[in-house]
């Protein structure tokens, strides 16, 4: 596939600019989403939404296998390797 944007810092091509502009934040650290309760800044927007999570006991994302759940959807895969692991 053609890629039309590359990063001025590392030469590393995207198909969207979007994809390119979130990219160029982890060169700058540029964090423009910040938390209105702690004020932790974050470069992308779903990053801030999970982190939401973290100040309420709401935790939406719930294991299959055991009673299990948790506030960000990456702490839960990582917990699934937990059951992956006992099975092998």
């Amino acid at each position: 596939p053609r890629r039309d944007y590359t990063c001025s810092f590392c030469l590393r091509q995207f198909t969207k600019s979007y994809n390119l502009k979130i990219h160029v934040r982890t060169h700058t650290d540029e964090r423009p989403f910040e938390c209105a309760v702690c004020a932790k800044s974050f470069r992308r927007k779903d990053h801030l939404r999970d982190h939401n999570f973290t100040h309420y006991k709401e935790k939406p994302f719930r294991c299959g296998q055991c009673p299990k759940s948790f506030c960000q959807a990456r702490s839960l895969l990582l917990h699934k390797s937990v059951h992956q692991s006992v099975a092998d």
